[in-house]
This record gives C-alpha cells, structure tokens and sequence, in this order.
C-alpha cells in the first residue's frame, strides 16, 4: 500500500518498464529522449506552446518593421509660415513597431487632430476616407527624429535615406519647372521685341547709307559714275 501513491506519482513510460524502480536517473532521461518516441513530447509540450507564443509575438514585430519609411510622411500644419513640422503618432508606432506607443513614451509632446486638419492630409492622401472619422494624434517631427536617433538608429538610417531620395526629387522637379518657364519667358520676350529688332536693324543700315555718302563727299571728291560715264565731284 506504501508503494501506491509512487507508483501513480511515476510516469507511465516508467511503468511499462519492468527494470527500473521508482527513481530515474539523468542517464535514464536522456536515453528516453534518445529512443522512446511519446516521452519527449510530453516534455516539450508546454516549451513548444511558448516558443509557438514566442514565434507568434516576433511575426508581430517583423510585421511591424517592414512598414515602409517612405510611408512615414511629415507634413505643416497650419501650412503656413506659423505651422509647425509633425508626424502622425499611428504612422510612427506602425514603422518603429511599438504597440503602445503613448504609454512607452508619455513625455513627447502630441495633440489632437482638428477635422481641418484630417480634411487637409486626406487631400495629400496621408490618410484614408476611413481614418478621417477616426481619432488621430500627432507628433513633432523634431522631437520623432530625436528618439529615432538615440533608440532606433537603423530606422532613422532608413528613413534619413528616404528623405534624401524625396528631396533629390524635389529638386530635379524644381529644376524641370524652372527651365520649362525660363524657356517660355525667352520665346515670349524674342515675340515681343521682333518689331524693335527691326527698327535696330533699320536704324542702322541708314546710319551706315548715311557715313557711306559722307565719306564719298569728304575723301573722295571725285568719282567715276559707271552708268552716265561722267566724272563727277
């Protein structure tokens, strides 16, 4: 009867044993994890449900990281010489992937967004039709950039990349509009000068008739006139 609670208390490979007594040793485990086929399931049963848990909670993360940072817009708002830069506080939770972004970092500075607001970023299609019925914060840009530098360098690096393809751009596009315009400014200004063009040229074939009869007078006094043949002077 002593031995009863063993025994139940044993596991029930052990059971089927006939060889080994109520105690296991180290030896006797790792050859069960070698050879018996049920054991080591068992035993790994709860470990596999965490990993499975762990598994689930890095795709989550990984999710997180592949948002795009040419997703992560900045915008000014009032757009105005008395706006200031700032990012919206989904984006940014969505690319540097924290869940609870308010309660990790309840110091930066955020606001509410106005409906104007919302109007003016859906018509840059920053947001969705959707997102404009729903509760959105913002962030100062300046202070995102901040702790992307000290916490999230790699994210910084990639966005910073993304900055300096944007403005790249920026750039070209100013260029393009502005030869566009100096080259119609140039077509326009050539238009509207042809009848001075003409009156300069005008001017001066009359200014060259003029100081050629003057020099004929002055230095040469006498000349041969080829259809009267007279000499004249």
């Amino acid at each position: 009867m002593a031995a009863g609670p063993g025994a139940a208390l044993s596991p029930r490979p052990c059971d089927s044993d006939p060889a080994t007594p109520g105690a296991r040793s180290p030896k006797d485990d790792n050859e069960d994890n070698s050879n018996d086929g049920t054991q080591p399931h068992k035993r790994r049963r709860t470990g596999s449900g965490d990993s499975s848990r762990s598994c689930e909670t890095s795709s989550q993360d990984l999710s997180f990281s592949y948002y795009p940072a040419e997703n992560l817009i900045e915008y000014k708002w009032p757009p105005d010489e008395t706006g200031e830069y700032c990012m919206l506080q989904e984006q940014v939770s969505e690319y540097l992937g924290v869940t609870s972004f308010k309660r990790k970092y309840p110091d930066l500075e955020r606001r509410d967004l106005s409906h104007k607001e919302k109007l003016y970023l859906r018509e840059l299609n920053v947001i969705t039709e959707t997102q404009c019925t729903l509760g959105l914060t913002a962030l100062r840009s300046d202070e995102v950039i901040d702790l992307m530098i000290k916490e999230y360098p790699a994210k910084h690096a990639e966005y910073s990349v993304i900055l300096q393809e944007k403005e790249r751009q920026r750039i070209t596009d100013h260029y393009k509009e502005y030869s566009q315009m100096q080259q119609q400014n140039t077509q326009k200004v050539e238009a509207s000068k042809v009848p001075e063009y003409i009156k300069k040229a005008a001017k001066k074939a009359a200014e060259f008739n003029s100081n050629l009869n003057r020099e004929r007078m002055e230095e040469r006094r006498a000349y041969f006139d080829l259809q009267t043949h007279v000499l004249a002077g």
